[in-house]
């Protein structure tokens, strides 16, 4: 078992579930009432042309949300190929992985005061499991320096 290669699957898992959390909440979180029935309703009516195109808060709204579950599920699948390759390919990837933890972090950062702590603890783990798996890749000496 090469930890780097389990670290960083846990990672995918990790925004896996992420992915299907915040696709599911932008889809299909429930009223919570009269006030915010009329808040989100206010948001869908009021129209705008910007760009030659009508229109409404609630279409930015729902847009980010959906561009952000895309970019959700890419991270899944970086995490997993990652995962994957850096047991052969450990100079190649350990960047990947550092880079990866810092946008992690970034997420969580930017997590703790828009939102609540699921995310935070999300990106805040996945950081944390992604700086490890790059410290604990080692790398390989190339053919010719082994003999």
């Amino acid at each position: 078992m090469y930890v780097p290669s389990v670290l960083t699957r846990i990672v995918a898992v990790l925004y896996l579930i992420f992915t299907f959390a915040h696709t599911f909440g932008v889809l299909g979180t429930p009223s919570r009432g009269e006030y915010e029935d009329k808040l989100l309703d206010s948001l869908q009516k009021y129209t705008f042309e910007f760009m030659g195109t009508e229109l409404s808060h609630w279409k930015f709204y729902q847009g980010s949300s959906l561009l952000f579950s895309v970019n959700l599920a890419f991270l899944t699948v970086l995490a997993w190929y990652l995962a994957g390759n850096v047991k052969a390919h450990p100079s190649v990837v350990r960047p990947i992985l550092f880079l990866f933890s810092i946008v992690s972090f970034a997420i969580a950062v930017l997590s703790y005061p828009h939102f609540f702590i699921l995310p935070v603890i999300f990106s805040g783990v996945s950081s944390v499991l992604l700086t490890a798996a790059g410290i604990r890749a080692k790398s390989v000496k190339p053919a010719s320096a082994r003999t």
